[in-house]
């Protein structure tokens, strides 16, 4: 089995790559950081970006710090993606979330300011920031193809984790103009997923035609 075999199960952001905080207001405690074995690339994906079972927010203010916790690691690993990438056309979809999830977190960030909602403490920033790092981490040791395959993999299961959190959270957001701005976000969340579907694809059909598949 080739490295990416071993690297494509370990989940995403960017995007919107979300596991949910647990329910918490202003007092909110900060999550657990994932231990460090989980990042390897022979491991099951991390809680903060893999293809786990996502936990429903049960109010408001953890809904919307999951989304908040989502954008920021979305950005950091489509930052990382668009140095490490060796497709020009991964390089353009990683810019676009940049742009998209840090767009969706201005958003979020002024509702919540203007509903006065915590999003989170600087020690919950710096817990999802080491998460995101460890992601950074764990593909390292990838180049090319794989990289490109690999982080491709991570925002198809982030993407589809973030689309389970807004579906699941929409119904607890108070404000209802809010709540019209979601749909709009779970619209370009979806547009993610579905880029990502493509240029995984489409590398895979790159690989093929030169003899090499990526993941065997």
């Amino acid at each position: 089995m080739s490295r990416i075999g071993l690297a494509a199960g370990i989940g995403c952001c960017a995007a919107f790559l979300v596991s949910s905080p647990p329910g918490a207001r202003a007092q909110m405690a900060a999550p657990s950081a994932t231990p460090a074995a989980s990042m390897a690339p022979a491991v099951n994906p991390s809680p903060a970006m893999g293809k786990v079972q996502t936990e429903a927010p049960q109010d408001e203010p953890a809904f919307l710090q999951a989304l908040h916790k989502t954008n920021l690691q979305e950005v950091q690993l489509a930052k990382d993606a668009e140095k490490r990438a060796s497709r020009n056309d991964v390089k353009k979809f990683a810019r676009m979330l940049v742009k998209d999830h840090q767009g969706a977190d201005r958003e979020i960030e002024k509702y919540a300011k203007d509903a006065k909602l915590s999003l989170g403490s600087a020690d919950d920033r710096k817990t999802w920031k080491a998460e995101a790092d460890s992601q950074i981490a764990a593909l390292k040791p990838l180049q090319g193809a794989e990289f490109d395959h690999a982080w491709l993999t991570q925002m198809v299961q982030g993407h589809e984790e973030a689309l389970k959190t807004i579906d699941a959270g929409k119904s607890l957001v108070k404000g209802t103009e809010f709540r019209a701005t979601l749909d709009g976000i779970r619209g370009k969340v979806n547009g993610h997923l579905d880029g990502a579907k493509d240029l995984l694809k489409q590398g895979e059909n790159i690989q093929r035609t030169r003899g090499t598949e990526p993941g065997k």
